[in-house]
């Protein structure tokens, strides 16, 4: 493990606390008394780590570690507040409409070589056809085919 790690990498940004709290001399001695058993608690209790192998952590690892629970901790919060924010939404949505998914699928890659064949195909066509095939696709669906007019630099 490298001797210096970025501060980026391991410093928190939304569990710390801004506010330095001051403490009299004597709440001081206690805080460093119980800071070791106080960072022991908290990996016992949101990692299950056992007292050995707390132990066998090196602070760059603790510190890697407290920064991964922020990210969950923030990750889940913010799931949590767009399912109700969605929940909520598809509650109030207007009759008849269709309720909006949380998730949505991202679109799988196209095999390139397919795409290309297939325009070439529809080049040929159109040179051979024109474009009624278009209209024939749009009327074999029930669809009506909306008529664009040229371009203003093809109009006369």
């Amino acid at each position: 493990m490298p001797f210096f790690v970025p501060r980026r990498f391991i410093e928190l940004e939304y569990l710390r606390d801004d506010k330095p709290k001051k403490y009299t001399e004597q709440e001081e001695k206690e805080n460093a008394k119980y800071s070791k058993l106080q960072d022991f608690a908290f990996f016992a209790a949101n990692f299950g780590y056992s007292k050995v192998e707390y132990e066998i952590l090196t602070p760059t690892e603790k510190a890697f570690l407290l920064k991964a629970y922020e990210e969950k901790v923030v990750s889940d919060s913010s799931l949590l507040a767009s399912a109700v924010a969605n929940a909520v939404g598809n509650v109030l949505r207007k009759k008849g409409k269709r309720p909006q998914k949380l998730w949505k699928k991202k679109p799988k890659p196209g095999n390139v070589e397919q795409r290309d064949s297939d325009v070439e195909i529809a080049k040929r066509n159109a040179e051979k056809d024109g474009n009624a095939w278009i209209a024939r696709i749009y009327a074999a669906n029930h669809r009506k085919l909306k008529r664009r007019s040229a371009p203003p630099e093809n109009r006369k």
